[in-house]
């Protein structure tokens, strides 16, 4: 099995998204067609917006850039981002608090 084809990215309604998995995707701009969906659906500016990671047990350096520009395009729509983590997954503990630096509008929830 290709070992960077171990996740996935589900648009669960119109303002939530659950990623899950393992992503090892080489670069930004790979990661940039997956999140894709989710971006759309960022930029027609729900009231808020929720992103599910407590099942993604690994993203790489490439994909924590990715999300960042999924905070960004939060911040350029006015859509507040809860983002839901899992405090059992320690690179989400390490660095999804982070991202609230990127705007004041985003949430972060650990289960």
């Amino acid at each position: 099995m290709d070992k960077t084809i171990d996740y996935t990215v589900n648009l669960d309604s119109e303002k939530e998204a659950t990623i899950s998995g393992k992503f090892r995707l080489s670069s930004p701009n790979s990661y940039e067609t997956v999140f894709s969906e989710i971006k759309i659906a960022m930029e027609k500016g729900p009231k808020d917006f929720v992103l599910d990671l407590r099942n993604l047990t690994f993203l790489n350096s490439a994909g924590i850039t990715s999300l960042a520009r999924l905070i960004i395009t939060g911040r350029e729509h006015n859509v507040p981002i809860t983002i839901k983590g899992s405090d059992l997954i320690a690179w989400q503990l390490k660095t999804l608090d982070s991202l609230r630096r990127l705007w004041s509008k985003v949430t972060i929830s650990f289960d």
